[in-house]
């Protein structure tokens, strides 16, 4: 394996442990990035150093997770989290080791981890490299698989069950066998999770390279219908997985996608995600879009992108209009929304003597739909006229 180039103050951490008679390791993802031809941008190091040997060697440490002995170590504003090698014991609720003790070997540390390919160690600032439990063969073979026994890995923390597909649909790689046998046998231990984890596993695996193998994984293990019932009338998964990796990776344009098949908003499910509140709104209205049919005519369709554009470009992708005539208009045309009229409410407002309220919103309303009829008439002296004769009529009753 070709060395990994370090940052400056990467190095200087490795260098400085060294020089304490402390070793320092890269590891998790950043190793696995680099095994992969990655380039490598966050790194994740461990070190035998206790939490408090590591914030004397340093002129400013955060003790951001000191609990289970993580440290913050800043270089200016950028900040490098470390972790003093450790064992767990203990997991008596399924997600949470009862204690942590701290060790000074590495093959302990990385004997705690989840899967093999996140059991690997590379020692700074020498390069030794460590992969007690096979990852690297695992790595160049593509396949997933715990460390040791698969059902006492995920009795430990049942969240690993999602991170196993979450990983498989971020790296393309199979899940062995074992682990899926395991994965499938302690789904019920899902339970235990909160939404919140469950919703971030989620969301990441969603928006994934390889999506649609993380999808299908779970459908085969039953997780999907188990954790959100309302997917359970999707029939074609197949279809399903396919299609929503040619999608852009954007939260809300997958999971739009993936609602989009159900016959009624499935608020329950939507609560459970804990998405933010701009994100669930978001893809409720796109949601609502897809339920209804494209808008024909220069007019409706000049409406639409008035009154939805912030939302044109993923609804487009969504109903696979993108070749249309409404992405013509959208790509080609001005938008012609209330702002845009070529006449101010004051000056309406003097023609028409009325006041700011409801009567002169319906008569900009009724300026805008005569501009999506035909954007030549938005000109001043053109809406002024026409605006007279609105007002005419309103006085005549009609």
């Amino acid at each position: 394996m070709k060395p990994i180039t370090l940052l400056p103050a990467v190095q200087k951490i490795a260098e400085r442990l060294a020089a304490a008679g402390a070793e320092c390791y890269l590891v998790g993802g950043a190793l696995r990035d680099h095994f992969l031809g990655k380039e490598v941008n966050d790194y994740d190091l461990a070190t035998s150093a206790r939490p408090e040997e590591v914030m004397a060697l340093f002129p400013k440490v955060i003790p951001s997770g000191i609990k289970h002995g993580t440290v913050t170590i800043m270089f200016g504003k950028n900040g490098y989290e470390i972790t003093t090698l450790r064992e767990d014991a203990n997991y008596n609720d399924g997600r949470h080791p009862e204690r942590v003790t701290f060790v000074r070997n590495i093959y302990t540390d990385l004997a705690r981890r989840d899967f093999t390919i996140n059991a690997m160690a590379y020692k700074l600032p020498q390069g030794e490299l460590f992969y007690p439990y096979g990852g690297s063969a695992d790595l160049a073979a593509g396949c997933i698989r715990t460390v040791g026994v698969a059902e006492k890995r995920f009795n430990e923390d049942a969240l690993r069950i999602l991170r196993a597909a979450r990983f498989s649909a971020k790296l393309n790689f199979n899940i062995a066998a074992d682990t899926m046998a395991a994965m499938k046998k302690l789904a019920n231990l899902l339970n235990l999770l909160s939404k919140e984890r469950i919703s971030h596993e989620f969301c990441q695996l969603i928006t994934a390279p390889h999506a649609g193998r993380g999808l299908l994984v779970l459908q085969e293990l039953d997780i999907i219908s188990f954790l959100w019932p309302e997917l359970r009338m999707l029939n074609n998964w197949s279809n399903v997985a396919a299609n929503i990796e040619k999608l852009p990776a954007i939260l809300t344009t997958r999971l739009t996608y993936l609602l989009s098949f159900l016959p009624s908003w499935p608020q329950k499910m939507v609560d459970s995600l804990v998405l933010p509140k701009a994100v669930s709104k978001r893809v409720f209205t796109l949601w609502q879009l897809l339920k209804e049919k494209p808008p024909q005519g220069a007019t409706y369709e000049r409406a639409f992108i008035a009154t939805y554009y912030p939302f044109l470009e993923e609804y487009m992708e969504l109903a696979g209009l993108k070749e249309s005539q409404l992405a013509k208009r959208y790509l080609e045309e001005p938008v012609y929304r209330d702002k845009d009229l070529a006449i101010k409410s004051s000056e309406l407002m003097e023609l028409c003597q009325i006041k700011a309220g409801p009567l002169l919103g319906q008569l900009r309303h009724f300026l805008l739909q005569k501009v999506w009829e035909n954007p030549l008439v938005n000109k001043r002296e053109v809406l002024l006229n026409m605006a007279q004769k609105w007002q005419e009529e309103i006085a005549n009753g009609h």
